[in-house]
């Protein structure tokens, strides 16, 4: 570049603009103007969304879970990049957001995963999710994307399984 570029003129407009002139050697000149960035505003900054959504998620979630969902999601950092665990954790050091190492499940309020639920009801995932499909079970989800939380009583420890297919022999 040093061999075809002569020289280099920057100067700020009125419109708070800069305008670059760009002296080719030969002769020839370019001018690119740009908006003049505003002081104390970085160009980089989280979405407000993402920022809301981590701060119901962090009451729920650890970072590296909190960064699967928004993966889920196909939510970017400001950057662009992907979401992980360090990448979430600076989001919610910087907005002061709480966080857990580690989820809350099987917790006193009889809050399960769906393959938790699945287990201590001796059923499959799929007819686990049948339940839930016709409001059997009770689950929920914070967001798209976020694991399915099932809430399992005592009433529905004592559902009668269905039975098993016989076997033809």
């Amino acid at each position: 570049m040093r061999c075809l570029i002569e020289n280099v003129v920057v100067s700020v407009s009125e419109r708070d603009m800069l305008q670059a002139q760009v002296h080719w050697v030969g002769g020839e000149v370019t001018i690119l103007e740009v908006p003049k960035g505003k002081r104390g505003v970085h160009r980089y900054v989280t979405d407000p969304e993402v920022v809301a959504l981590v701060r119901v998620l962090a009451a729920q979630f650890a970072d590296d879970q909190i960064a699967r969902i928004l993966h889920r999601k196909r939510l970017k950092t400001s950057k662009g990049l992907a979401f992980n665990a360090q990448r979430v954790t600076n989001i919610r050091t910087r907005y002061d957001i709480p966080g857990h190492t580690r989820a809350k499940l099987a917790d006193e309020q009889h809050v399960y995963t769906v393959e938790q639920a699945a287990q201590l009801l001796s059923v499959s995932r799929k007819t686990l999710d049948k339940w839930i499909a016709t409001g059997l079970l009770h689950a929920r989800q914070l967001t798209p994307g976020a694991p399915w939380q099932v809430q399992v009583s005592e009433a529905d420890r004592r559902r009668p399984l269905p039975a098993s297919p016989r076997q033809v022999g």
